[in-house]
């Protein structure tokens, strides 16, 4: 009888986050949680950007960029919290361990609600300025993710 091989617990950066900047973020969009992470909690996350408290939805769908939309009969509708915000909130791939930043702000250029109602809803995407995340090179993985839950929506 053969003994299996050991399985490994040192993954490397790219087999447990993903290889690119657009894997990672494309895994962020699609909720895949890097082992041995655990699944960030849905929930309401209450921060203070500027000073100014915000409040940030996730769900089990929306595990890593907040909840933006709801779909109703009628079609999608933008949370009537964010109308007002030039901002979505990212959470960190590194959620679980403490020495990480656990939020990132990717900014907007408009108010979300006005670019929902006055530009193509598809385009949205476009008005994307910063992310406040440490990553020098632009696009980050927190804006492509976001980029990649805009498009999806319509």
């Amino acid at each position: 009888m053969q003994r299996r091989p050991r399985r490994s617990f040192n993954q490397s950066y790219a087999q447990k986050y993903g290889a690119t900047r657009a894997i990672r973020a494309d895994r962020m969009y699609r909720c895949i949680t890097p082992y041995p992470n655990k699944v960030p909690p849905p929930g309401t996350v209450q921060l203070a950007i500027s000073g100014r408290p915000y409040r940030a939805v996730f769900t089990t769908d929306n595990c890593y960029i907040e909840k933006l939309f709801t779909r109703e009969a009628t079609g999608v509708r933008l949370l009537d919290f964010l109308r007002n915000r030039r901002f979505i909130v990212v959470r960190s791939q590194k959620f679980n361990y403490p020495t990480y930043q656990k939020y990132y702000i990717v900014r907007l250029d408009k108010p979300l609600g006005y670019l929902f109602d006055t530009i193509g809803r598809r385009y949205m995407y476009r008005h994307i300025t910063s992310c406040d995340c440490k990553d020098y090179v632009r696009p980050c993985k927190h804006i492509l993710a976001v980029r990649y839950a805009l498009r999806d929506i319509f």
